[in-house]
């Protein structure tokens, strides 16, 4: 072509197609809200761009795949096909979520054949309780424990009317809360919750998510602070701030859409007292000190130690209002080592679990945490 010629109008094509291939992705990311997926997996990430990589046809393959999953529209087919097949056909598009009538979601990990319960003998988690009581008494503290109910056995009449294995489970827990009651510091939480669910006539559980909602967090609360000191909890103070919706819990989101949900907001306003949290153990836990002038039997004294799941975690705010000083970390894989201080100035340790999984937390908590206290952790 001579230094005359003008390009041909296939190469401003090609130019303009390799343009939209590098810029549409980045523009795409901007339109989406948030920058965020309701696709039930991973987006996949940039590649990794060098000689192996090429050599080996990865970086070509990863450009494929990083390019699929942020094409314009794809998120908007992805949420329209999850709004379809939800209400339109009443399908579940996630194998974890059962869906129940009137919008109910359930975690199928509860009714999965074989049970999916990893529980320990009885008598042995009995024995670790037994023996991290006995240290924190001579160091003049007490121990508390309880189980957090499944939403599923706390409105069985909400699930699937064919979900298979309904009953998967139910025998092995209620053996161990039957043996529970006899035991000291066990708090009757399952109880108080299914108490609360009969008489109240809305849900106290979130309709698309595994949590409870504000009612069932209060039952929660009221349970705990009566069993550590009978009497202080007074419902007097519950204020009700009109119903709140949310966008949708965590089984809306394994399913990649969310239908919305709502709940009438209660929550604790004492008078002249406010709860104050800050961060704690790499933002896994949150220490609550009541502030304001209160006398001695208006909260539980001294410092509290509660070990638990996302349940109670995220009640701690309402909870706090009770406690003169709490830690609430919730349980992950992580070094109990950094909890050591803190433990072991603490008045009164609490331990509380979702039922499926609180024989085996229980177990290994008791000995982890009685380890920590005698020295011998890591020994």
């Amino acid at each position: 072509m001579s230094s005359t010629e003008r390009p041909r109008p296939t190469s401003y094509l090609i130019i303009g197609w390799l343009l939209a291939l590098v810029i549409a992705p980045g523009v795409g990311t901007l339109i989406s809200r948030s920058g965020q997926t309701l696709e039930n997996r991973a987006l996949a990430p940039a590649p990794e761009f060098g000689w192996v990589e090429l050599m080996e046809g990865d970086t070509a393959s990863g450009i494929d795949h990083y390019l699929e999953d942020r094409l314009i529209g794809k998120r908007q087919a992805v949420d329209t096909n999850a709004r379809a097949g939800y209400e339109v056909f009443g399908d579940s598009t996630n194998e974890r979520v059962l869906l129940g009538p009137d919008g109910w979601m359930f975690t199928s990990r509860l009714f999965e054949s074989p049970c999916l319960f990893e529980w320990p003998d009885t008598e042995e988690v009995f024995a670790a309780l037994d023996e991290l009581r006995a240290t924190l008494e001579s160091r003049g503290a007490e121990l508390f424990f309880t189980l957090v109910p499944e939403k599923g056995w706390v409105y069985p009449d909400q699930l699937p009317s064919a979900v298979p294995y309904r009953e998967c489970g139910r025998p092995i827990v209620d053996e161990f809360r039957f043996a529970a009651a006899t035991e000291p510091g066990y708090i009757d939480l399952w109880q108080a919750v299914v108490d609360a669910a009969a008489a109240n006539p809305e849900p106290i559980y979130w309709a698309t998510d595994t949590h409870w909602n504000y009612s069932g967090r209060l039952a929660a609360v009221e349970s705990v602070v009566d069993a550590v000191m009978p009497g202080l909890y007074d419902p007097a103070v519950v204020v009700d701030r009109g119903p709140r919706v949310i966008g949708g819990g965590d089984l809306a989101a394994l399913l990649g859409y969310e239908p919305g949900d709502s709940a009438r907001e209660l929550v604790i306003e004492r008078p002249g007292l406010t709860a104050e949290s800050e961060p704690f153990f790499d933002r896994l836990g949150r220490r609550w000190t009541l502030q304001g002038d209160f006398a001695p039997g208006e909260a539980i004294p001294g410092r509290t130690f509660l070990f638990t799941d996302s349940h109670l975690f995220h009640t701690s705010s309402a909870l706090a209002n009770w406690t003169e000083d709490i830690l609430v970390v919730e349980r992950r894989d992580h070094d109990l080592a950094e909890l050591g201080g803190y433990l072991r100035d603490a008045d009164r340790v609490v331990l509380s679990f979702t039922a499926r999984d609180s024989g085996r937390f229980l177990l290994e908590h008791a000995e982890a945490l009685n380890d920590l206290l005698t020295g011998t952790a890591g020994g």
